[in-house]
């Protein structure tokens, strides 16, 4: 009697067994097919992404940018927000020679992954202009008087124009806050990607001599320490 109860109950382990171990095995090729199919997935907030350590470099604290953990800070997600809203804006073109220069992988990156390169790139430049600090002045700036994170003109006057089409945030009459510097700068250097169609009538690259860039460091042949920070970035490279 007890024999014949534990047959039929033997049966059911075995069944509910084999069928448990099917769903692992379609769960497993499932996961393999979808891997193969899209490839693996990287996240722009993963560890290879933060600032390296030369943003840190003379006394210099970008975090504002890009976090430790490789996450947006408050300036990181001011300058994608931006991009994104800026009229006719530049910073996701995959047809611009400019852009592939400086960064050879530009057009197997994706939309996140290169928003993240312009968070590097304004990174690197408010390093170079005041060791990522707000307070920064220079009052013997090629162009008067430069203030804030990016170095920008702090008269008026001599700077409202500066964003053309782009938008009209250079034209604030306080432009040391950190997210208005930001977004002057984001203006301006829209402008400049837009080459010869640009206020600036470069001819559309990130650095050089013939982009026209305001930021005298980047208009070197090379692009000087602004680009060599910028090409650490990871993803740009084949």
């Amino acid at each position: 009697m007890i024999r014949n109860k534990i047959i039929p109950l033997l049966f059911v382990l075995s069944s509910y067994s084999a069928l448990a171990s099917n769903e692992v095995i379609k769960a497993g090729v499932k996961a393999l097919t979808t891997t193969a199919i899209q490839g693996p997935t990287v996240t722009c907030e993963e560890e290879s992404l933060k600032l390296s350590k030369k943003y840190y470099g003379n006394g210099a604290d970008c975090s504002k940018f890009i976090n430790s953990n490789g996450k947006l800070g408050p300036l990181g997600k001011t300058i994608v927000s931006h991009i994104n809203s800026i009229p006719g804006s530049q910073y996701y073109r995959k047809d611009s020679v400019g852009i592939q220069m400086a960064c050879p992988n530009w057009n197997n990156l994706s939309r996140e992954q290169q928003a993240y390169y312009w968070v590097w790139v304004f990174a690197a430049i408010s390093w170079k202009e005041s060791t990522c600090g707000a307070s920064v002045i220079n009052t013997a700036a090629t162009h008067g008087t430069a203030a804030g994170m990016l170095q920008l003109n702090q008269n008026q006057k001599d700077r409202y124009w500066r964003g053309g089409e782009s938008g009209n945030s250079c034209g604030v009459a306080n432009i040391r806050p950190d997210e208005a510097n930001i977004k002057c700068g984001l203006e301006i250097m829209n402008e400049q990607l837009k080459g010869k169609n640009g206020i600036y009538e470069g001819n559309g690259a990130l650095f050089g001599r013939g982009a026209h860039a305001y930021w005298q460091d980047i208009r070197k042949k090379d692009g000087g320490m602004i680009m060599r920070l910028v090409r650490d970035f990871p993803l740009c490279k084949k």
